[in-house]
């Protein structure tokens, strides 16, 4: 059965149980902790629209960001594929995108990889999400004082600037943030004064996801992504939050280095297969 969602007003997907409070209950499934994982993320990164497909959700959000505009394959199996395909292909060209579909470990079903790669789909985009567990509240550095929250307008100008977005995208960016139903941290960092560094963190039940961190590129390599980090890591833990979360290019070798230094580690990969426009 398909669903659809009102176009622009449908709330952010939620979920019930995070993966910190099942693993205190017992080590969670594989599948159970990518699903969780990726349904907080998607909560946290919420789309323009979405469009449901038994258990796939379909996510639109203007062209701006992969994560944003793509399709989550929650189970199904082989003899539903094609036509679930054809629908998604339809659904996305009707809005001018491309057709992306995430492949994720465990929850992706089985084989919907080689269907789309007889489509002419082409892999794209491997990237991690990394996890951490977090302190308590008294373990954790300060937050460095030049590090101040921002009002969304504000904030979004600074990112566009730090990730040099068309405009385009800045107003799409600006539109998401406006959607994010839980509580969040806008975070700006000063050098003398001067905006220099940006990024976001969203809390959810026990968990932190980490979105949207960027440096200008006159102030990288200065260590302002680990103060940034700390920062946004800090405001989680003050929130209660037991883990943080983050997703990261395979190819961006300089965040994952200061990831894994701040011990971060890799709890799955997953990457696109995508048919362009």
């Amino acid at each position: 059965m398909i669903v659809r969602a009102p176009r622009e007003m449908e709330p952010p997907v939620t979920f019930a149980d995070s993966p910190a409070a099942g693993r205190r209950a017992g080590r969670l499934p594989a599948a159970t902790l990518v699903k969780d994982l990726e349904i907080s993320a998607a909560a946290a990164w919420p789309c323009l629209e979405e469009v449901r497909l038994g258990g796939w959700v379909l996510r639109f959000g203007g062209g701006y960001t992969r994560r944003a505009n793509c399709v989550l394959p929650f189970g199904g199996d082989g003899a539903e594929l094609s036509d679930k395909i054809s629908f998604c292909e339809l659904e996305y060209a009707a809005r001018g995108l491309e057709t992306a579909f995430k492949i994720l470990p465990e929850v992706t079903p089985r084989g919907l990889a080689a269907v789309l790669a007889c489509r002419g789909y082409q892999r794209a985009a491997r990237s991690h999400v990394m996890a951490l567990a977090l302190p308590e509240a008294s373990a954790m550095p300060a937050s460095p004082p030049q590090l101040r929250p921002a009002d969304r307008h504000d904030w979004v100008e600074v990112y566009a600037e730090c990730a040099e977005l068309s405009e385009r995208h800045r107003s799409l960016l600006e539109r998401m943030v406006a959607r994010i139903a839980a509580p969040c941290l806008l975070a700006v960092l000063y050098s003398e004064g001067v905006p220099v560094s940006c990024g976001m963190v969203v809390h959810q039940q026990q968990q932190a996801g980490i979105f949207c961190v960027a440096t200008r590129a006159t102030a990288r390599r200065r260590g302002l992504g680990r103060q940034l980090m700390s920062g946004l890591l800090s405001w989680a833990v003050e929130r209660g939050a037991a883990q943080a979360y983050l997703q990261v290019l395979h190819s961006n070798a300089a965040a994952l280095r200061l990831y894994a230094s701040l011990g971060f580690r890799s709890v799955y990969d997953y990457h696109y297969m995508v048919r362009p426009r």
